[in-house]
Parts: structure tokens; sequence; C-alpha cells
């Protein structure tokens, strides 16, 4: 699963959010929710004193982090992605930035994956 971790997000919140995606995933995929480079990179590190197992990957940008999550899923595997739904911008440190929406990029992604699998066939 693909969850974006917010800059507010206060210790005891990621020890709770940690075990339940731990819990329940076989894979999980931290990225962005709304904050700056800096601060995405700042809490997925912070994440790592509160997770046991190496099931954790960090990408810190989210269009990347769903384009990874799809290209490793097996085909009877079901991918959650929590967070930005199909809002079309990011706040960021500056401001708020485009972004096309998360149902977008999974869309995006399946097809590309598609495609290369048909290629290959």
């Amino acid at each position: 699963g693909i969850f974006g971790i917010n800059y507010s997000d206060n210790d005891y919140r990621l020890k709770n959010i940690m075990q339940l995606l731990e819990d329940n995933l076989d894979i999980i995929i931290l990225t962005e929710d709304e904050s700056s480079q800096d601060e995405v990179m700042n809490i997925l590190s912070k994440t790592d004193k509160f997770t046991k197992s190496n099931k954790v990957l960090h990408i810190s940008y989210r269009s990347v982090a769903i384009e990874n999550a799809i290209n490793i899923m097996n085909h009877d595997d079901t991918l959650l992605i929590l967070g930005k739904g199909n809002e079309k911008f990011l706040s960021m440190a500056f401001g708020k930035e485009r972004y096309n929406g998360d149902k977008y990029y999974a869309i995006k992604y399946l097809n590309k994956r598609k495609e290369f699998e048909n290629e290959t066939i």
C-alpha cells in the first residue's frame, strides 16, 4: 500500500500508523502527502524508529511511488493508495503545486504496465 505521511503527524500518531500498516500490508510505500521536499525526507526517515520490518520503502515523490507500486505488485494483489485521491494540487512549502491526482497516475501506470506485458508475451 502507498501512504502519504503528513508533516503535522506527531510521534504517537506515526507509531500507530506504522503499526497498523505493518500488521495489514505486505509492502508499505511511504511518500509525500503535502509538505516541502526537505520535510518529506525528514518525516520519512522519522518513521524508521517505528518500523520493525524491512517491508517499508521510502519514495518521496507521490507519482513515482504509485508507479513503483504498480510495477512490483502481482496480478492478484490489492493496491491501497491512501491520501490525495483525485485532488488536483499538493500544498507545498511555497504554495499549491499542480498534481493530476492519484487516480490519474494509477490509471496511467496500470495502462503502461499492461502495454509492456502485452509486448513481452
